[in-house]
Formats: structure tokens, sequence, C-alpha cells
């Protein structure tokens, strides 16, 4: 097995923080948002980084060779098996210590997961066992091959080879499915490509996050010890980046497959969503209209287009319902044949979705038509009386519910970006109308921060932007939380300080970021010291 896989690090300064100084690792690692646990990621962190270890020169019946790859939890070695059978083997080693439950629990998943799946197209579990050192490892199929993107770039292989590679894949990954499993990370680092009997063959490897469909999963599983989703962001459908775990299924990998093959032909992604937060970049896959490649790669087909857009299609119901679909399809788009996907169009779509949300549809469309009939008339009630600012600020909060709403809507980000600007608008006036109001500052900051989430998702041009209005937002909250420090000004306020190291750490800001996530940590460490 050839695991190319390795974290991210960053040396960068990390400024003056007393005792707590955090791994750079850490620090590289994209944040959550308001879903990010700080305690536990800053403190699970440092442990990961001190319990790492080289593997001992001997592991059962195993001389251990040289580091192939190193992932968030174990690192691979090549090794050879000498009894009772020699053969050559990828030897997995956990690399945290045995008190990470968390890290124990998916290296245990992984063992269970492997040893029942026996396909060509899947490297085998062959053995797992305990290091002397007390470390699990297991021994499993060495796949002498390289990534799917590096093989098919190396050898130049034609848009044709290209897809029948990701549809034996795509079988390979359905029979895995019909065994219960889910493999939640399938990118290109864990397709291999080798060659078997003289043909190019693909191999899954790293079934370590995988799913049990039939076993009873908490949240926490989708998520590492740093903080971090379990998988790689740029490849995961929109419901599994927002952690939502009863609607992670066979259909997020159909997902995963397809964003593999859209990258292999185009050799770019279906969205750019490097840098951002899980949540952010869940709500960009949302709103952007996939790309169509046969306006940029020569040789490819509308029903090689038609396929991908089912197989990458935010909703889930949307999609091809199993592995075996989409490569169904790809045999049709090999033999030049019509598929049989049909994506909705743009009205059917919308009509699914007003369907599935009753009352976000209707409260976007009030939303809407208030843009046009009262922004007027919101302006003279807030000047009248109590009752009217009261007015003002349902309205505001109005607005901001339906923009939340949309975000599960593709194609309208120029909508939901109209209707947060004017939230935002309003609620400046508001704050200009009663600026001791608490409410008022609260509404304010919400805003703001909605907006720079949009702002921050659009181009890079707005970055600054973004990061202006959210230090805005903080000063409002700083205010709220030093008046009267309650459990929700204290949520909102760690939330903005999060919001605010994520873009410091975005602009190379290190040391400010690492500021932020420790006041946030500070307030977890209230907030918990309270209940």
């Amino acid at each position: 097995m050839n695991d190319s896989r390795n974290d991210p690090s960053d040396s960068g300064d990390k400024g003056d923080t007393g005792d707590r100084a955090v791994p750079s690792d850490f620090m590289a690692a994209p944040f959550l948002g308001e879903d990010f646990h700080v305690a536990q990621a800053m403190n699970d962190a440092v442990a990961g980084a001190s319990a790492m270890s080289p593997a001992p020169s001997r592991v059962g019946s195993f001389r251990v060779g040289a580091l192939i790859g190193r992932g968030s939890f174990a690192s691979v070695y090549s090794a050879t098996q000498d009894k009772p059978v020699v053969r050559r083997v990828a030897l997995k080693v956990l690399d945290a210590s045995l008190d990470q439950r968390s890290a124990l629990q998916r290296f245990h998943r992984e063992q269970h997961a492997l040893a029942r799946l026996e396909h060509p197209g899947i490297a085998r579990l062959y053995e797992a066992g305990m290091t002397p050192d007390s470390r699990l490892y297991f021994a499993m199929e060495f796949v002498d091959g390289e990534p799917i993107l590096a093989a098919a770039t190396r050898a130049e292989l034609p848009v044709r080879e290209r897809i029948r590679l990701i549809r034996d894949a795509c079988r390979a990954v359905h029979y895995a499915h019909m065994k219960g499993l889910i493999h939640r990370d399938l990118k290109p680092d864990n397709i291999l490509v080798t060659t078997i009997d003289g043909a190019l063959a693909t191999k899954i490897i790293d079934f370590g996050v995988a799913k049990a469909i039939a076993s009873p999963i908490d949240d926490s599983s989708l998520r590492t010890v740093a903080g971090q989703l379990v998988g790689t962001p740029a490849y995961m459908a929109p419901e599994q980046l927002e952690g939502r775990v009863d609607d992670v299924d066979v259909r997020s990998d159909v997902y995963a497959l397809g964003a593999v093959l859209y990258e292999l032909v185009s050799q770019r992604r279906p969205h750019q969503i490097g840098g951002m937060a899980p949540l952010d970049a869940a709500r960009l896959v949302r709103e952007e209209r996939l790309r169509p490649l046969r306006d940029s790669v020569q040789g490819v087909s509308i029903d090689l287009d038609r396929a991908l857009e089912s197989a990458l299609s935010v909703d889930p119901s949307d999609r091809y319902q199993s592995a075996a679909e989409f490569a169904s399809d790809l045999d049709r788009v090999l033999d030049g044949e019509p598929v049989r996907s049909r994506t909705p169009g743009s009205w059917e779509s919308t009509w699914r979705w007003s369907r599935r949300h009753p009352v976000q549809t209707a409260v976007a469309l009030a939303a809407l038509i208030g843009l046009v009939t009262t922004s007027v008339s919101f302006w003279s009630m807030a000047q009248t009386a109590k009752r009217e600012v009261a007015h003002l600020q349902a309205a505001v909060k109005e607005l901001l519910h339906s923009a939340i709403g949309l975000a599960d809507r593709v194609g309208v980000v120029r909508e939901r970006r109209a209707i947060i600007e004017r939230a935002a608008a309003l609620s400046a006036t508001l704050l200009e109308l009663r600026p001791n109001d608490a409410e008022s500052r609260r509404i304010r900051a919400d805003a703001l921060i909605e907006l720079s989430k949009i702002m921050r998702d659009a181009t890079p041009s707005e970055l600054d932007g973004a990061r202006s209005l959210r230090e805005e937002a903080l000063a409002i909250l700083d205010g709220l939380v030093a008046e009267s420090p309650s459990k929700d000004d204290l949520a909102k306020h760690a939330i903005a300080l999060i919001l605010c190291g994520d873009i410091d750490k975005e602009v190379g800001d290190l040391a400010g970021a690492q500021r932020h996530y420790e006041l946030a940590l500070d307030e977890h460490r209230l907030m918990v010291a309270r209940d």
C-alpha cells in the first residue's frame, strides 16, 4: 500500500502565549466556527503531538522497513512477513498513545471493517495486533501503485481510461457498501492505480474512517481529535461537511467518487473550498453551480456531464442512489449510449426544495417581497416608538433567518447576499435608534457575522472586509459580555473569537489566530464552570 497522505504543518510564528504553546500542525488545521469544540481540540492536539514515536524494528512476524506514509492517526511502513508465509505488506501502526480513546475507536473500526472485505479492488487486511510498545497495528496488502491523479497525469491517460478507472472504483466501493460499510474519505490519494495482468487497475485503500451502516455512531466520530472533520473536505458531500450524521450514507461516497472523477478529467476540483471552515464550504457547494466539463475539456460528452451532475448533486435524493448506478451510467458513457440519470431542472429543483422546506420557503418569499415593499417604512417605524423598534428587530431577525434558510438552495448566492446586506443595513439603523439596547446590539452583531461569512466565501478581495465586519461584531459582543455575561452572550462571543481567528490564520497572522482561539478557550471554560 502506498499511502502518501501527510498532515499539514506550519512552522510560522505563533506568538508569546505563555505556557499553552499550540503545535504548528494544530494551527494549520481548519476550524469549524460555531461547531468547534475549543477545549477538546487544544488538549488532544497537544496530546497527539507528544505521543508519536517510530515503529519498532520488528512487530510480530513482520520486519519493519521504511516509512511510506503518514495520516492523522497512524503511520504506514513497508514491512516483510516471514511466517507463516513470506510476503511484502503495508504495516499501519497507530501513532497516538493508548489513552486517546477516540483514535483507538477509529483504529478498531478500521480493523473490523477491512476484515470483512475481500474484493480485487480493495486492499486486503492480513493481520492485526499489538506492537511491543503497546500500540495497535494491522498488516494489509501492499499495493505497488500510486494515487490515481498522479498515475493518470504521468501516463497521460485519455479521458476514456480515466472514466474506466473510476467506474471500476465505483464497483469496489459498491461491494463495500453491500458489506455494510461506508468509506467516508474517498479521495485521489485513497484510490491507487496499479498494474494487474498488464492492465491498469484501481485499489481502494484506507477504510480507517468507515462507518458501519448498521451500527450506531455519534457526532464525535465525524471529527478528528484535533477538531477537524474526519475526511477530506474537498471531496465531501454537503451533508458530511455539515456534520449531519444521520444523512451520511452510501450516496455520500457517490458524491466523493464524482468529485474525484471531475478532478481527474478536468484537473480542477468541482468547488474551490480550500481553507474554508466546513459549514462555510457546505454553503458554497450548495450555492455554486457546477461548471460543465464539456465547456473546457475536449472529448467530454454531454452524457458525462449529466452523470457528474447527478453524482455531485447537493441533494442526496437527486444523486445516484448507489455506486453501482453510477458505474452503470459510466459504462453507458464509455459505450456512447445515453445515461439514465436525469438531473432536475432549475424549476423542479426549486419546487423540490420548497416541498422539503415549507417554513423557510414562506419566510424567504416574505423577506424578498419585504425588500421591495417595506424597506422605506422600516425607517419611519423605527423612529416613532418602542413598539416600532421591536417590529424592526423582528424584521431583521426574519431576514437573517430567511437567508440561512436559502443556504440549502443552489444558484441563489446573489439573493442571499442581498437579503443579508439589507439585514445589516437595517441593523445599523436599529443601532442608531437604540445604541444602548442590548437586543439591538446582539442583532447587529449577528448581521455582521452573517455578512462576513458570505463575503469570506466570495473572493479573496473581500477577505479584508469580512475581517473588519467580524472585528466590529466582536467589539459589540465584548461590550455585552462586560456588562452582563449571560451564557448566550458568552457563547456568541466565543464564536466571534473563533471566526476572527479563522481569518487571522487565513491571512497568515498565526499569532493573532492563536490569541483569538485561546480567548475562546477561556470563554469555554467559564461557561463550563457555570454549568
